[in-house]
């Protein structure tokens, strides 16, 4: 059908004319079946939750776009609007203008002549005013036009301005990325500068190399930032073999991420620059960046878009916001803390995101009026923290020569330091019962690290000094010795040895110990000409006790004058808890500080108040002497101190002892105190503690003396005769006998 009429066709068969037939034709002309809208650049569309919408700028023509189908008929299109006077459409050019400022307009585009119609959404704003959807919008079309471009460059910077005590601290670290390709291997390699200045004091600088993607070895993905004079690894490297497969296990990385993580900006899992800065502002997001040891929201969601304004510029937008992260507490001497945000995002001119800077304003009470949420006038901010992010387009560069080569991160050869508590020691001089680790130095390649390229210690010539650990990342001393240890790296089998000797720890500090129950004595009440033992002595570390060595005495005065001609320490051939004990003597009555030492750190003392007896006095005599009463085959022992306490010891079972003796393992032993009525011949126990062992000692056995019953002192003091109670506080009288001859 070439044009619109009528025609007849006529068909007669080739065999016989006589057969025919004929049709009748009538061309019509076909109509407009549907219609396209296009609208240039700037009449940005968006969608805010499930409403979409296009925003303009009043005062702004905006040619738009026609198309038809069938595409060689071409329609008349009419425009309706919801509300008039905001927008005039000039159908010659296809021109819409947006008048005025309007929140929402629906403006309906029709084919004349046919039923086919188009209603969109509008939203008109005045020339520089601008909202967190706009702004949102142009944010995920610049992440759209991004993704067809070859970034080159990156760079990123976090400054700091704190005040500690009125001096400012500023901190700043830039780096600048430049991303390359060689063959397969992807990476962004970065030159870091750090720059530290806390008040009139001079400016530190330091400089770092950082590599982030595949390595030349094509296998592993690395993430590395080295110090550009020590060659140390400023942060822990990071290695991860690259995998084939779609889904990475622990210590694995796919190619893709691997490459993705070589040759884009990535931050809280945010792919370029955009993406990055599209969080920012999302209308879904809001949380905070961990910067500076410490998480600050450079976000502008959530509290923060409830007090935020944004502001189209000529060639991006600004924002402005703040919350309130805690309100002012007199009880908790808060002074409050407030966040303010101004962000600034710039575009190219084809619309792509090329930097952002957000400057972090920290505010208190000084500064900010939270009744009425506004900063005071001249208000000055506590803290100032800044980040700025840019990027560069163009062709990916290629490294002739590797800034850093990954080969370079596995030993050729390598030296240790043995450590203890991140303290370097002398190998000569380890230590009994102590654990030790080990760090290469001296490494060659000087990049090389055990982070990468781990180091383990695999063998010991003498497994009785040195006991390795099953990882082989520590050992133990476990005695006295030598022994060489054999390390090797992982990658190259680099070995290296070390011979060691092991020695007793030296004592760090000392302890005065008195009688079986391990007390910590501080004074001793003592009389003259009479022995004093149950001392011994333990150390820190306890090793140090095996050494044997038999502390130093010194005893000096109230005044501090030497006492060493009246007092001593005698060695006794019993032990306590395996250790010599001493007992204390003084021929003199005096208060005098005793002091036992191994070295200037390893030393203790206490106080000795000894008095002379009282002459003829009969608790002289008895405090003189130990005491002793068995009953149905158990025995209790009684020792003075003085003649106000003493010690109790209890045994199940007749321990048959003729002495004193605080070591020999008894049921119970208890401090009690007590008093003498010398003129009555009396002595009286005024508290005798019942713990659980006193308690079990007599439900199962035994006897003690009744508490605050007073004993009858025999005239010669050798016989003390009393009360006995048992469990049920059943009386018995019994006798105490003195364990001293005559």
């Amino acid at each position: 059908a070439k044009k619109e009429g009528k025609t007849t066709i006529n068909v007669v068969s080739d065999e016989n004319s006589d057969i025919k037939a004929t049709l009748e034709v009538t061309v019509k002309a076909i109509g407009i079946t549907s219609f396209d809208i296009s609208f240039p650049e700037d009449a940005t569309e968006i969608t805010s939750g499930n409403k979409k919408y296009r925003q303009l700028i009043a005062g702004k023509d905006y040619k738009l776009g026609f198309s038809f189908t069938p595409s060689s008929l071409q329609g008349e299109i009419e425009t309706t609007f919801s509300v008039p006077e905001y927008a005039s459409f000039d159908k010659a050019t296809s021109t819409l203008t947006a008048l005025k400022e309007v929140s929402s307009l629906d403006i309906t585009f029709a084919v004349k002549g046919t039923s086919l119609s188009k209603t969109i959404n509008f939203k008109i704003t005045t020339q520089g005013k601008s909202d967190r959807n706009l702004s949102y919008a142009r944010l995920v079309s610049s992440e759209e036009k991004e993704s067809s471009k070859n970034i080159n460059a990156y760079s990123f910077s976090l400054i700091s301005e704190r005040r500690s005590s009125g001096v400012l601290t500023k901190q700043e670290e830039t780096t600048n990325y430049n991303v390359y390709q060689n063959g397969q291997q992807s990476y962004m390699v970065g030159k870091k500068t750090k720059t530290v200045k806390t008040g009139s004091d001079k400016e530190t600088v330091s400089k770092m190399t950082t590599f982030t993607g595949i390595g030349n070895d094509n296998t592993n993905y690395y993430e590395l930032e080295i110090n550009d004079e020590t060659f140390k690894h400023e942060k822990t490297p990071v290695k991860k073999a690259i995998t084939g497969v779609e889904q990475a296990e622990a210590g694995q990385i796919t190619r893709a991420d691997a490459k993705r993580n070589g040759s884009f900006l990535i931050h809280n899992s945010h792919v370029g620059l955009s993406e990055i800065a599209g969080a920012m502002v999302s209308p879904d997001n809001s949380g905070y960046d961990y910067f500076f040891t410490k998480s600050y929201p450079f976000y502008f969601g959530g509290e923060v878009a409830n007090n935020a304004t944004y502001e189209t510029t000529a060639n991006g937008f600004k924002v402005k916001g703040y919350v309130i992260e805690e309100k002012p507490s007199a009880s908790l001497s808060n002074k409050g803390m407030v966040f303010f945000n101004e962000g600034e995002f710039v575009f190219n001119e084809e619309s792509i995101l090329t930097s952002v800077t957000v400057i972090d304003k920290v505010y208190d009470e000084t500064g900010f009026d939270f009744e009425n949420k506004v900063l005071k006038e001249n208000a000055s901010p506590v803290d100032i923290y800044t980040i700025k992010y840019s990027q560069g387009f163009g062709d990916i560069g290629k490294e002739s020569t590797l800034t850093i080569d990954t080969n370079n991160l596995y030993f050729n050869s390598y030296e240790v330091d043995i450590k203890k508590s991140s303290t370097t020691v002398n190998p000569k001089k380890l230590e009994v019962g102590s654990t030790y680790e080990f760090l290469e130095k001296n490494a060659t390649p000087n990049i090389a690290t055990s982070s990468i390229d781990p180091i383990l210690l695999t063998s010991t010539s003498n497994k009785e000094v040195i006991q390795v650990s099953r990882d082989g990342l520590s050992f133990r001393v476990l005695k006295e010795g030598e022994a060489t240890l054999t390390f090797n790296s992982t990658k190259n089998n680099t070995e290296y040895s070390l011979d060691v000797s092991t020695t007793l720890p030296e004592a760090s500090a000392l302890y005065i110990k008195y009688g079986t129950e391990g007390e910590n004595i501080k004074t001793l009440n003592a009389v003259t000409n009479q022995e004093y033992g149950g001392f011994y002595f333990t150390t820190y570390p306890t090793k140090a006790n095996e050494t044997g060595t038999t502390p130093t005495f010194s005893f000096v005065d109230e005044e501090g004058n030497d006492a060493s001609s009246y007092c001593e320490m005698i060695a006794k051939e019993e032990k306590i808890n395996k250790m010599p004990t001493f007992a204390f003597k003084a021929t003199k009555a005096g208060n005098y500080i005793v002091t036992a030492k191994y070295n200037e750190q390893a030393k203790s003392s206490f106080k000795a108040i000894v008095n002379d007896p009282v002459a003829g006095a009969i608790s002289d005599k008895v405090i003189a002497q130990d005491f002793s009463a068995e009953i149905d085959d158990c025995q209790v022992i009684i020792h003075f101190n003085s003649k106000d306490s003493g010690k109790m010891l209890g045994y199940a079972m007749s321990a048959g002892l003729t002495s004193y003796n605080p070591s020999s393992n008894p049921d119970f032993a208890i401090d009690f105190s007590c008093n003498f009525d010398d003129a009555a011949k009396t002595l009286t126990f005024t508290s005798i503690p019942q713990d659980d062992d006193v308690l079990w000692f007599l439900d199962s056995y035994g006897y003690i003396p009744q508490e605050n019953s007073s004993f009858e002192i025999a005239p010669d003091g050798r016989t003390l005769t009393g009360n006995f109670v048992d469990v049920d506080e059943v009386a018995e009288e019994h006798s105490f006998v003195s364990l001293s001859k005559e």
